[in-house]
């Protein structure tokens, strides 16, 4: 909540600079701003920067934002290096982001995303994709 408002007062200050006038002027739309940008890095960071990339009713290949020391792996082997998932790296076009492509089937799939000491599980069960 601090960093929002640090941030709010910031944005407001460069508004104040560009166009001219009071700090308090811009500080409601800054704070919009402010807790826009807090809402987007959390989502990011929550879920590696997970989208689908294409899906059938047999696969789903989805993309992460390649990071150094990510691992995936089914959630049932307990992080074993010998069935960590392969993927293939490539670009996102909209965000201009290298990715790591990674496919799964989309009937039932448990995966554990694990990046440092961060990791989530990723539930895929006919279809429907959910974070844990």
């Amino acid at each position: 909540m601090k960093n929002v408002m640090v941030r709010a007062w910031e944005i407001a200050r460069t508004a104040v600079i560009k166009f001219g006038g009071k700090v308090k002027e811009y500080f409601s739309q800054a704070l919009t701003i402010a807790w826009r940008e807090a809402k987007n890095v959390v989502e990011e960071v929550a879920h590696f920067g997970y989208m689908v990339a294409a899906k059938n009713d047999q696969m789903i290949m989805f993309a992460l934002e390649d990071k150094e020391g990510l691992h995936v792996y089914p959630a049932w082997n307990n992080r074993n290096p010998q069935y960590e998932l392969e993927y293939q790296t490539g670009m996102n076009k909209q965000t201009g982001k290298t990715v790591r492509f990674y496919t799964a089937e989309t009937f039932k799939a448990d995966l554990e995303i694990v990046c440092g000491e961060v990791s989530e599980l990723l539930l895929i069960n006919k279809g429907v994709v959910t974070f844990k």
